[in-house]
Order: structure tokens, then sequence, then C-alpha cells
């Protein structure tokens, strides 16, 4: 294969006249052998990309979204797939990427077959929707990508140099340090979003590269360049296929070959210059030379398949309609110029996938690096934390003031002999009281936080887990990254607490029951962004915070739920837990005074157990992740099958 890199170096100085001149960065070859295709030891032989009779069966449906569909991808081609809406374009290009494993059929690369896990090695995929990371600059966002897929052989010096080149290629110089944004906010214009799209999948120099409607929502001089862009990258030696929906005749004329779908089946693969002839002598629609090509095409099989697709696969009038060179495969499709089907290539397979796995950077980095990029996420989220800190603030000076009148006498029970019968009346349930107010606060502090903080990288996590990004790593990154905000936000509530409560607790002893807590609502944040919908996350967290503040062990008095046979409820939540250890710190520097044992048998608690309570506030916390982490990889291998 040709150069990636050579394209790119020329794409610089093409986009220096109109970018910010910045210092050039010197080429070295060690860089050659990932700015190549994936494995440039085969690069002679090339890189091709097939499939055969794949269907996709939808059981929900019950039906065929996708029928046996065949063809080949050859290096250097820059293919458009066409057709109506509900066609099965983007479930091909989706198994063809290993996103969707095919109910049959077999995808081919380099005529051997290829599961989906090789797929999702070799292919890389562009989705329809532009699925960034808001609070990440352009570059960094790049960059990211790239120390995730090929850092495992390069080193952040060689990686650096490799982004500059991209970015440069891309036309991206004059927002690399630019929020990429999203639509609640500032955010870099559509086209150069776009561009930081596929960029990000570049950053593993594939050897085939797989769009979903790269032009979707762009202005018609911004879909243009994009697709001029996916064209000199094509040619370049990469496997360029994306799907396009009636794309302006300028769009259409970069094309190499085009394949077109209606209603699931496949109609027609070949050169994109025969395909208007093909659907012309038809007869199925009229051919306006004035027209554009792709609204001509559309129109033909639009009515083909309002008629039936009999019209295509009846023998007589089908055949009269092939031109010469073309052949027909045994599901009717016409092809023209590619007679010979899958590729003679038959070698390479194993050394692409070696490298790719060499490539790629081993676990503990990818957790290092997901852990960096999660802080520097919550840098910029200045006004989401500030309303948490807020939130943790107010509410602990909020029960402050209600205890303030105690003056930190939150606890009165019988005197030891021999002062017994001084007693006056007791009162046991105010510490209880204490516990079950901090649970509802904190709940209200950092359900929603929680919510938000993980549910804007779910689909983010499907992405780049897909790419070859670890889930697991992702996951303990992001969750070491959030124990600052946990703990900035802990310190705040329990500062306010314990100005104006005075209680018998040590400080330090409260910020650690306050941030484990933190860390349990956290947890549960993530549960729920897992399973409910984005918009309705934020409230449900709050009420089952709620319901945990309610089971802390208070009213009813866990003593009372032990009689009644249900204490293995209360204790699966991390309320009580919480509950017992507050009561424990405030009451044992008041046990040579106080029968403190009568008292805690009273309210249902466990004396001298504080760290039983910490471990299971972290045991808790950790399970709510690992149920996270298990639905996430759970809906995402649904979606594939």
């Amino acid at each position: 294969m040709g150069s990636v890199l050579g394209s790119w170096r020329d794409s610089i100085n093409a986009n220096r006249g109109c970018h910010d001149s910045r210092q050039d960065v010197s080429y070295t070859d060690s860089l050659r052998p990932h700015v190549l295709s994936l494995n440039n030891t085969t690069s002679d032989a090339g890189f091709n990309l097939s499939f055969e009779d794949i269907s996709v069966y939808k059981t929900s449906l019950k039906r065929h979204i996708l029928f046996p569909a065949s063809g080949t991808m050859h290096s250097g081609s820059f293919v458009g797939i066409m057709g109506p809406s509900g066609s099965g374009k983007t479930t091909l290009i989706k198994v063809l990427a290993g996103k969707v494993r095919p109910s049959s059929g077999a995808v081919y690369v380099n005529n051997q077959v290829s599961s989906h896990i090789v797929l999702r090695s070799l292919v890389a995929y562009v989705p329809q929707d532009d699925i960034i990371l808001p609070d990440l600059t352009v570059r960094e966002a790049i960059l990211y990508s790239a120390r995730i897929r090929i850092g495992g052989t390069f080193n952040d010096r060689h990686l650096q140099q490799y982004v500059d080149y991209l970015i440069a290629s891309m036309g991206l110089q004059s927002v690399e340090n630019h929020l990429v944004g999203d639509a609640t906010g500032r955010s870099i214009p559509g086209g150069e979003r776009k561009r930081v799209n596929i960029a990000l999948e570049l950053a593993a120099a594939p050897s085939t590269l797989v769009l979903d409607e790269p032009t979707s929502g762009l202005d018609a001089n911004a879909a243009l360049s994009v697709m001029t862009l996916l064209k000199r990258l094509s040619e370049q030696g990469l496997v360029v296929v994306c799907v396009i929906h009636q794309p302006r005749s300028e769009i259409f004329a970069l094309l190499d070959r085009l394949l077109l779908l209606s209603d699931g089946k496949q109609v027609f693969l070949g050169s994109a210059s025969a395909s208007l002839n093909f659907v012309t002598r038809l007869g199925v629609a009229p051919c306006y030379k004035s027209s554009n090509p792709a609204d001509t095409i559309i129109d033909a099989i639009s009515n083909i398949h309002q008629a039936g697709f009999n019209a295509l696969t009846d023998s007589d009038n089908y055949q009269d309609s092939i031109p010469t060179g073309s052949w027909v495969s045994k599901s009717g499709t016409e092809r023209y110029g590619d007679s010979e089907g899958r590729s003679s290539n038959s070698g390479g397979l194993p050394a692409l996938m070696q490298r790719a796995q060499q490539r790629r950077a081993s676990w503990h980095k990818q957790a290092y690096l997901a852990c960096l990029r999660g802080l520097v996420q919550q840098s910029r989220q200045v006004s989401s934390l500030a309303l948490e800190i807020t939130t943790g603030a107010i509410t602990g000076l909020l029960i402050g003031l209600s205890n303030f009148e105690y003056k930190g006498h939150l606890f009165q029970g019988v005197f030891l002999p021999p002062l017994r019968s001084l007693s006056s009346a007791t009162s046991y349930r105010l510490l209880a009281e204490q516990g079950m107010l901090c649970c509802l606060a904190i709940g209200c502090a950092a359900g929603p936080a929680g919510v938000i903080l993980f549910a804007e990288d779910r689909l983010v996590l499907n992405r780049e887990w897909q790419s070859g990004h670890s889930p697991s790593a992702f996951f303990l990154g992001k969750t070491i990254s959030s124990i600052p905000r946990m703990a900035v936000s802990a310190l705040h509530f329990a500062s306010f607490y314990m100005l104006l409560t005075t209680p018998m607790i040590d400080f330090g002893q409260l910020f650690i029951n306050c941030l484990l807590y933190f860390y349990c609502i956290y947890g549960l944040g993530c549960v729920v962004a897992a399973l409910v919908r984005r918009q309705d996350a934020p409230v449900m967290a709050m009420l089952i915070s709620l319901v945990f503040s309610a089971l802390s062990g208070c009213a009813p008095r866990l003593a009372t739920v032990n009689e009644w046979k249900l204490k293995w409820i209360w204790i699966i939540f991390p309320g009580v837990w919480f509950s017992e250890a507050n009561f424990n710190e405030n009451i044992s520097p008041l046990s040579s005074l106080y029968d403190t044992k009568t008292a805690a048998e009273t309210v249902g608690y466990t004396l001298n157990r504080t760290s039983t309570d910490l471990a299971m506030l972290l045991v808790i916390g950790t399970v709510y992740r690992i149920i996270s982490y298990i639905v996430l990889v759970f809906s995402s291998r649904k979606n594939q099958s």
C-alpha cells in the first residue's frame, strides 16, 4: 500500500495556507509501520475485505433486516452504500466492522474467515452520531485514542508527532485546542466535529475505514470536504466504505464502487459509473441527464421496492438488462467488474492480528490513561462540581442548624452504676436520626451527580470497547478519577455539619464515613445510568437514595426489623452501615459514663464494629459498580447478537 503519511504530509502543506502556521514536525522512520496499513509487510499483496451470503435476522421483529449479500472491497477502493431508509445499510457496515454478528454467512479478510473480534481489531468504524466527550479538546481526544490503540508499540513522543500529522491532514489545526463541546453548549462547527469523529478512528492507522453516513447534518460544502478527504485516504491504500444518502453529484463522482440495497436485499455491486446505466436500463425509473445521478438511483430502487423484488430476479427481463462484462451471483445481484469474486490473496491475517494486539496499550496503561482523562474532564465541569459541592454544603448547614440547639448533646442514656439512680429520660433515637439525615443529604448531593458523571460516558464506553479499549480498565480509571470529586463534596458536607452540630465523633472519622457513603451513592449512579434513560436517571437516583435513607435503622428501629425477620433486607443497603458507624463513633466516648450496650440493643445496632461498617460500605459501593459494568457489557453484546 501507499504511505498514508505521504498523503498527510501533502495535505499539511495544503492546509497551512489557511491555518495558523506551526513548527514543522520532523518525520522519523520509526513512525512508518503505523502510518502505513496495519501490516506493511503484506502491503504488496494488499488488504481485501470480502463478505459472502451474510444476513441478519432480528428475533424481536421476527424478520430479516438484511438478506444474504456478497461482495469484495479491494485495497485502495472508495465504496459507497446507498438505498432507501430501512434497507439495511447500517446493519451491513456494522457486520463488516464486527459490531453486529451475522445470522449466516461470513466476512473474510484476505480470503480468510474472520470473527467479529478480528474485524474489530482491523476495521475502524465511524458511527453516524459524533460520539465524542465534550469536555476534551480536539487534540486531547485524538491523542487519547492514539495512546490507547497504538500506544503499546510507540512512545509518547512518537505519538505526539503522529497526532500532529493527523490533525494537520484533517484540517483541524485551527480548532485543535478548542473543546469539542456538545449540542447544549459551545462546540466546534459540524464539519470539524465530523472530521474529529473520523480522526479518532484514523488514530489507529487502520487498513479499512467504515463510516455510517459521514455527511449527515452537514451543509453541502462541508459534506463535499469530508468526502474528498475520504477519497484521498482511499487513494493511499485504505479500504473506505461509507453509507451515503442521496449525495450531490460531486460527491457521487468521487466513488469508485457502489453497493445498492433495497428492503434489506442487495441489488447491485459494481463501479459507480456503471450503476446509473444499470438502473436506467431496468426501465423502472426515467433518467434525466440534468438530474443528480444519486437521485435517479434512489428513485429507481425505491420503485423496485414498491413493485417487489421479483422485478430484479425475473430471469428474462433481468438478463436482458445486464451489459457485457457483468455477472450475476446466485442471489440475483448484478456485479460489474468483479467477476473473480473474493480475492485470491490468502495471506497476512495472522500477522495483521499479531500487529494489532502488539500495538494496543497494556491494561494497566489503559486504566491509567482513563483515570487521567477523567480528571481532565472533571476539572472542566466547573458548574456541575460547584452545584454538587453547594448542595452538600447547604444540606450539611441545614442539618447543623437543626441540631444547633442541642449544643452537641445528641445522646442521653442510663448512667452506669453507682449513678444509675440519677438517670433521667433516655434519648437513643436522636443519634439514629442523625445517620438518616446525613444519608438523605448525601443522597441529594451525590445521586444526580453520580448519574451525570457516568451517563455521559456510556456511549463512549461502548464505542471505545468495540475499538479495543478494555472496558474494565475504562471503568477502573473512571472510578479512581471520581474519588477526588467525592472527597471534595464529602469534605464540604462534613465541615458544615461538624461546625454546627458539634457531635462527639472525630472529624476525620466523620469525613471517612461520608466519603464512603458518597462512594456508594456514586456507585448507585453507575447502575441507574446503565439501566435508565438519561433524562430520567437523575430523578431515579435521588428516589432510590431516599429509600436507602429510610432503611438506615432509625424508623422503624433495626431491633424491630429484626423481630420481623427482615433485617437481611436492611443490611444489603448502605444506609444502615453508615448509621451504625455514626452511632458507634458518637457513643463510644461516652461508654465510661452511660450504659451504651443497652442503648445499642434498643436501637438494634452492634457496638464496636466501625471497621466492619466501613468495609461493608466499600463492598456495597464496589458491588454497585460491578453490576453496572455487567449491565453495560451485556447490553453491548446483546446489540451485536
